[in-house]
């Protein structure tokens, strides 16, 4: 009979447990974006399924998942916390729903799954919740490649940006012309687990080059942040240096040609005159009809000669 009495007992105990519990709920928003260096809110409130009801909150423990240890731990009016981490209202007591966990200068490390858990004099309830960070990448720089011994050995156009997560990309542009396929990127993780990008774009010798290009920073979600332009015109890349022979060359070549074209002329005006004072004297000559014409026919052909 006492171990029928003594099994009710603890039967009915659980019930009320498992009611109370069913009574108040941890609403945790299941994935909070923080930014890397700067504060970072993990949102819970508590709620009572009864309405109107307002349960006095006894415990609070935040946790990483899957950590013994707890970063925050409120316990019957006496709160005890890992540094940069509190609860986010200030002067919090029992009485407040909202028991959202608050990291100051957020690390790389603070990426992690969270526990709440939280015992009220209405039930208990734990809930799970995440942080997801992101940073924005610094503005980027191009420069052009070290040039070589071989002025036609080939150049490249080089892109860097760093300070950004997640991973993101550097693409390269052109007026309304994409040139990324042409390009080679890398990315790599710093010490501080942001990432630093590298695009090279080669300048091919003997290639006509667009005025100018630009490289593009783009975030993990695809959307633009930053971006920066290199003007081509002036810079002696291997296309560049090649046609400013050709420069050379040209004038040149046409100088020499007019040089001769003058040269010619002068021939043509000193022999000329010389045939026209020949003709001038048949003119003025006694002499035979028939010499006459011959002496004509001569000058004509030394005009055309």
């Amino acid at each position: 009979m006492a171990r029928s009495g003594l099994l009710w007992f603890f039967t009915v105990y659980l019930s009320t447990l498992q009611i109370q519990a069913a009574l108040v709920n941890v609403d945790c928003t299941k994935e909070n974006i923080g930014v890397f260096g700067q504060q970072s809110m993990l949102e819970c409130v508590v709620t009572c399924k009864i309405k109107g009801k307002y349960p006095k909150i006894l415990t609070v423990v935040w946790k990483k998942d899957g950590d013994d240890d707890p970063l925050l731990k409120y316990d019957n009016g006496k709160l005890e916390h890992s540094p940069r981490y509190s609860l986010a209202v200030p002067s919090w007591n029992g009485n407040n729903m909202n028991v959202s966990l608050l990291i100051t200068n957020t690390e790389m490390a603070d990426e992690e799954d969270y526990t709440c858990m939280v015992i009220t004099n209405s039930g208990s309830k734990t809930s799970l919740t995440s942080l997801k960070l992101k940073a924005k990448y610094n503005q980027p720089t191009i420069e052009l490649s070290d040039e070589k011994n071989d002025p036609n050995d080939e150049k490249s156009l080089i892109c860097r940006t760093d300070g950004g997560y997640p991973r993101g990309e550097l693409r390269w542009f052109s007026g309304n012309d994409e040139w990324t396929k042409s390009s080679k990127m890398e990315a790599n993780k710093m010490k501080n687990g942001l990432f630093s990008i590298t695009s090279r774009l080669p300048l091919l010798p003997g290639s006509t080059f667009p005025p100018q290009y630009t490289c593009v920073v783009y975030n993990a979600s695809g959307s633009i942040e930053d971006a920066a332009t290199f003007e081509v015109d002036g810079v002696m890349g291997a296309s560049n240096m090649k046609s400013s022979n050709a420069n050379v060359v040209a004038p040149m070549v046409t100088i020499g040609s007019l040089l001769v074209g003058l040269l010619l002329l002068l021939v043509f005006r000193r022999k000329f005159f010389q045939c026209k004072r020949r003709m001038d004297y048949t003119r003025d000559e006694d002499i035979e009809e028939g010499e006459l014409e011959n002496m004509k026919t001569d000058a004509d052909t030394c005009i055309k000669s």
